[in-house]
């Protein structure tokens, strides 16, 4: 609004308006800085909640058993890596290496002359990979056009299920009259007789049942009772497809468990595979089942594992190109799920050899491809190496062996991996210990975590007497029970171990609140009776009594558990106070704006109708100024 200061009066009405609104916008400064105060406190409150993640992330490595079975390992000799990840046995093995782990390696007999030399004109290789988890064993390609083949599982395979109608009867007596189920398998139909007795449970009895499902020869393997999640009782195949059946046909025990159905023969889902836009039905999914998949031109022959699950293949007929050594080899080491990788090797200047080698090893390991394809190569292959697995032999008066199709040796003692590499002495010892110092070093990131917490709600809530300043928290009970209770937790007696208290496993508390850890005495406590330390801190020990870790657990979900924790709820309420405080301070700009306003105009009218009453006073004096003066008579 355009300003008229003092065209009459003289006034300087923009300040006079400025210090009358600046008066009146005390209260909205007010407001401004609570909204300050809160944000502030919500960001400490928000800081301590950030610190009890580091003692959650500290308290979670000392929860578990496997926590506190840590272990460690040493070998004698720098040709023999050992690991240990965790178990509950220490012990030694001494060991001597027979021999390491070898893959399947050829050769060619003949030598070529030039990179570019044609082996293989013509030809290609079938790559196939990620068919496994789909519920295939091995992918054959025949005939295939070259390039990327669409292979995708579009239908799933289901079993055949049939489901009683009743809930499994509690205390069920099984006698010579309602002792036997008759059942017709895949076409095949056999009696299946419950042992008789009286089973409390219903999985009792459905246990009793699959006892006597495993004594027929033509049914072992082939279908399981199970409960349902309404406690039916339930049939399922392990065939899936439509070839899979089964129907519930007669015997006593029929009724009790509800399978009334004399309909027929209830079947499995078909699965359905798309290979390059055609689909073929698999009506079986036996494992070793073979089937033949169109792929339009050609097929891929599909062995299956089990069930036929949906997902997509990488699968693909891979040229050899000119069918040139280098193309080869390029060709077999892009190719997935082969098994296979290929080199060329110059054996000396200006003559090279064609190389293949099996990806994995061991007694197994075999090249599994069709050497007849290299037709440049006459001479054939020559074999560099066979597949052989590594051998362990443990020494003795009637010593015995420990065979790995790898030179990694897993679990050999459990929780303990060896690795064989370079060349081993005849003789190598493995000792396996407590790691008592990495159990330690967790005790001691707990603490500090815990006291990184204690530290930041001290600062948060200081006060400096000499000062007289005091910290944001000064006074909250938020923060007074946090502190309370994350100390109680950690230093509170646990009855149910002998230790009674954290202070004789080397955590105390010192003047100031926070706490010290003595690892040495963590260490002279744990290795005098492991058992009672663990116990101390792990609540998963005995998740019937307390411990000081599951305690510290307990407490951060107090504290910060989303939408019930009492810090989370006094930063929520701080926040919430913040927005409140926001709202209220953009409603007095509204106000004080439209204050303003109204000061202007009235201050400019004031000015208006001044310079009116002047301007009129100016003309009356004009008028009286202009009447002629009487004469004297």
């Amino acid at each position: 609004m355009t300003s008229i200061d003092g065209l009459i009066t003289g006034l300087d009405t923009t300040s006079i308006i400025d210090q009358l609104i600046a008066a009146e916008r005390i209260p909205q400064n007010q407001l401004l800085v609570k909204k300050a105060l809160s944000e502030a406190k919500a960001e400490v409150f928000a800081d301590l909640r950030g610190r009890y993640d580091a003692v959650s992330s500290a308290a979670k490595a000392l929860d578990l058993p496997d926590d506190w079975a840590a272990l460690s390992a040493v070998s004698s000799s720098e040709d023999v890596a050992v690991a240990a990840t965790s178990g509950s046995i220490t012990g030694t093995l001494t060991f001597a290496v027979q021999q390491r782990a070898t893959a399947h390696a050829v050769y060619s007999t003949d030598t070529l002359t030039s990179l570019d030399d044609v082996i293989a004109a013509g030809g290609s290789i079938f790559s196939a990979g990620s068919f496994e988890g789909l519920g295939f064993s091995a992918l054959e390609g025949d005939s295939l056009t070259e390039g990327m083949q669409t292979f995708e599982v579009t239908q799933e395979s289901n079993a055949a299920v049939t489901v009683g109608d009743i809930e499994v009867p509690e205390n069920l007596t099984i006698d010579a009259g309602n002792d036997r189920i008759r059942i017709r398998l895949n076409g095949t139909q056999r009696n299946i007789d419950v042992a008789d007795g009286t089973y409390e449970t219903q999985q009792d009895l459905i246990d009793a049942v699959n006892v006597a499902i495993a004594d027929e020869p033509d049914f072992v393997g082939k279908v399981t009772a199970r409960l349902n999640p309404a406690n039916q009782i339930e049939f399922i195949t392990t065939r899936e497809g439509s070839d899979a059946t089964i129907q519930i046909t007669g015997g006593d025990l029929r009724g009790d468990l509800g399978l009334t159905n004399d309909n027929p023969a209830l079947t499995g889902t078909d699965a359905i595979v798309t290979v390059n836009g055609i689909e073929t039905t698999i009506t079986n999914t036996d494992a070793d089942t073979q089937v033949v998949l169109d792929a339009g031109t050609g097929t891929i022959t599909a062995t299956i594992s089990g069930p036929v699950r949906l997902g997509i293949a990488e699968v693909e007929e891979i040229s050899f190109g000119t069918g040139s050594l280098s193309e080869v080899v390029t060709s077999i080491n892009r190719a997935k799920g082969l098994g296979t990788k290929a080199a060329i090797v110059q054996v000396d200047e200006g003559e090279f050899r064609l190389q293949l080698s099996a990806t994995e090893t061991g007694d197994d390991s075999a090249i599994d491809l069709d050497f007849s394809m290299f037709t440049g190569l006459g001479g054939g292959f020559t074999t560099l190496t066979s597949g052989q697995d590594a051998v362990l032999e443990i020494q003795g008066v009637v010593p015995y062996s420990i065979r790995s199709s790898s030179d990694t040796f897993t679990d050999l003692l459990p929780g303990v991996d060896i690795t064989l590499q370079g060349t081993p002495p005849g003789s190598v010892t493995i000792d396996v210990t407590r790691n008592a110092e990495g159990i330690a070093e967790r005790v001691s990131a707990l603490v500090d975590a815990v006291n990184n917490v204690l530290e930041g709600l001290a600062a948060s809530s200081a006060y400096d007497s000499e000062t007289e300043e005091a910290a944001l928290l000064t006074g909250d009970s938020t923060v007074r029970r946090a502190r309370d209770e994350l100390t109680r937790a950690l230093i509170a007696p646990v009855t149910g171990s002998t230790l009674n208290t954290v202070g004789l496993a080397g955590v105390n508390i010192q003047n100031d609140g926070t706490f010290e850890f003595d690892q040495q005495e963590f260490l002279d406590a744990y290795n005098a009776d492991p058992a009672a330390v663990e116990r101390l801190f792990s609540v998963a020990f005995d998740s019937e009594q307390e411990s000081a870790v599951g305690r510290i657990i307990d407490e951060i979900d107090d504290a910060t558990g989303f939408g019930t924790g009492y810090l989370s709820g006094a930063e929520d309420a701080e926040k919430a106070r913040v927005e409140d405080l926001a709202t209220q301070a953009a409603k007095w700009d509204v106000r004080l704006e439209m204050r303003e306003r109204i000061l202007r105009m009235t201050y400019t009218r004031l000015e208006t109708s001044l310079a009116q009453l002047q301007s009129q006073s100016t003309w009356l004096a004009g008028q009286i100024n202009s009447l002629s003066t009487p004469s004297a008579g």
